[in-house]
């Protein structure tokens, strides 16, 4: 018993020593003070500018080794236009460690937004390297819905030698799927794939007088769908 009231008096004062060491250490004038001297980017870069990241961590340096506040710098890191994910770490003495994760769009968001691969929309400043991006529309709330459609739908259209343009999903929860030749095939949101599935199959068999002056194919019917022709 005595034993066991000894190793706890001796954890509680072990404890009580490293508390002051970590507040004295805080303080400038302390010998055990080390400031926060520098930072190291540990990952390669392609979007985000290392300027970018100094000037959010210049406010930081100096500060305690201890105490620097390390989810306050990656929350600041994280409002950056291209961050994904971010982690930032001490290393002894005087340095902290930056790993970002890049966002990687997989489609545009309307005009000025791009969709990364969880369907989160995010919005940079230029997005013009990127206008060869399929487009998404619709509720901001449902991107990633919209993006697991176009998964669903892309290869179908490719192997009927359709490319897709922009995909809508609008209010109604119609599907407008607009194709790269400038047709559209729109979708409602009930049996849709068996509706694309028949029409996929029905297309080869349409003259090509008719695909070539196809401007929209309506697929919401029960038992078939409407081709809508260009104006002549």
């Amino acid at each position: 018993m005595k034993k066991r009231l000894l190793r706890i008096l001796l954890l509680l004062a072990l404890l009580g020593a490293v508390g002051v060491l970590l507040v004295y250490s805080s303080k400038e004038d302390s010998p055990f003070f080390k400031p926060i001297q520098d930072f190291k980017i540990l990952t390669p870069l392609q979007h985000v500018r290392s300027e970018e990241i100094k000037e959010v961590l210049l406010p930081y340096l100096g500060s305690s080794f201890w105490n620097v506040p390390l989810d306050e710098i990656q929350s600041d890191l994280a409002r950056l236009d291209w961050v994904d994910k971010v982690t930032v770490t001490r290393s002894w003495p005087d340095q902290l460690y930056i790993s970002v994760q890049e966002q990687f769009p997989v489609a545009r968001w309307g005009d000025e937004g791009l969709v990364n691969r969880e369907g989160v929309v995010f919005y940079p400043n230029d997005i013009k390297e990127f206008s060869n991006l399929i487009r998404l529309d619709g509720d901001l709330s449902r991107s990633s819905d919209i993006l697991l459609m176009l998964t669903r739908i892309q290869p179908k259209m490719k192997e009927a030698g359709l490319d897709v343009a922009a995909v809508k999903l609008r209010g109604d929860g119609v599907w407008d799927i607009a194709m790269q030749n400038g047709v559209e095939v729109v979708l409602g949101n009930e049996n849709w794939q068996e509706h694309l599935q028949r029409f996929l199959r029905a297309l080869p068999a349409l003259s090509e007088d008719l695909r070539n002056s196809a401007r929209r194919y309506d697929l919401r019917y029960s038992n078939g769908f409407v081709v809508g022709q260009k104006d002549k």
